[in-house]
């Protein structure tokens, strides 16, 4: 992980946060016991005083009559244990970064069209947006969901499928770039990418080991060559790993770099009540972020994408 002040601060505040975080899941994890004591108790009281049940066996229907209101109470209480944990990570990790946060996110994919690695969708939900400056580069990405209609009009019923689900990356870079560079998974192009790309050409990258996952296409292969050095290569792939990304495009267009990350994983997913909170489990958790950072650094140190 980067060496940075911001990571060791931030470090720092999720260990700082491991204890009360902790405390509260204990407490949720006593009232998830002390519920289904009591309805087992009232379920039990209902079979055994009912004067017109016929049923031999008052234990074993005990438990059956248990189960479903059980397990619906469970689903209510992680809930709210789930979404006030997750509030929680998230204020602390945006206080300590000096980043804004919005819970439904930061923009709409309209505003990253000019990209074209956007996949086509005919509904759009934002979620976790996050935005502010990292060693003086500003930086945004939340979690995006997409869906589209398939065999039907996208006016009436249709066969709605998720088209896309995972985090979007906008890092805007010092200097423009005079073309425009696209990086797309391996064999992409053989499908839809001619037609939506027609002026651009394919860039051959010195590592043999990038171009087994990664095809890279640009409408200035100078500037591509330059972008797509050893440093950012090896980064992207390292990212796909630590993301857990099924896959990653990347826009190098005007003032701007897209990370589209896609996976189906949400940013910060909540954990479940039966987890134990460590700090290492909530470290985990900021590797997201971690990463986005050292991205940012390998820009930086490229003298044409330099952020």
């Amino acid at each position: 992980m980067a060496d940075d002040d911001a990571i060791v601060n931030m470090h720092a505040a999720l260990r700082a946060l491991k204890p009360t975080l902790e405390k509260r899941r204990k407490r949720y994890r006593l009232l998830l016991i002390l519920g289904a004591m009591i309805i087992v108790t009232a379920v039990a009281a209902w079979v055994l005083l009912t004067p017109y049940t016929r049923f031999d066996m008052p234990l074993a229907t005990t438990i059956a009559g248990s189960l479903i209101p059980s397990a619906l109470y469970y689903q209510v209480l992680s809930h709210f244990y789930r979404t006030g944990g997750k509030k929680k990570f998230i204020k602390k990790l945006s206080e300590t970064l000096k980043f804004s946060y919005k819970e439904d996110g930061a923009y709409n994919t309209s505003a990253i069209s000019d990209h074209k690695i956007i996949p086509s969708c005919s509904k759009e939900t934002t979620e976790d947006g996050f935005e502010g400056d990292y060693k003086g580069t500003h930086v945004t990405f939340q979690d995006v969901f997409l869906d589209d209609v398939k065999d039907g009009n996208k006016a009436k019923n249709g066969r709605k499928i998720h088209v896309f689900n995972g985090l979007f990356i906008r890092i805007r870079t010092e200097k423009p770039f005079s073309g425009h560079t696209v990086v797309i998974p391996n064999n992409s192009i053989r499908a839809w990418f001619k037609t939506k790309f027609p002026d651009f050409k394919a860039i051959s990258i010195i590592s043999p080991q990038f171009e087994r996952f990664y095809d890279v296409m640009s409408t200035d292969q100078v500037e591509a060559r330059i972008i797509m050095n050893t440093s950012f290569t090896e980064k992207l792939m390292q990212a796909k790993e630590i993301m857990r990304a099924n896959w990653i495009e990347v826009s190098f267009l005007a003032n701007e770099a897209l990370i589209v990350v896609a996976r189906g994983k949400r940013l910060f997913e909540p954990d479940p009540l039966w987890q134990k909170i460590t700090t290492a489990h909530l470290q985990k958790k900021a590797y997201d972020i971690e990463i986005v950072m050292q991205l940012i650094d390998i820009l930086k140190l490229n003298r044409k994408a330099s952020v």
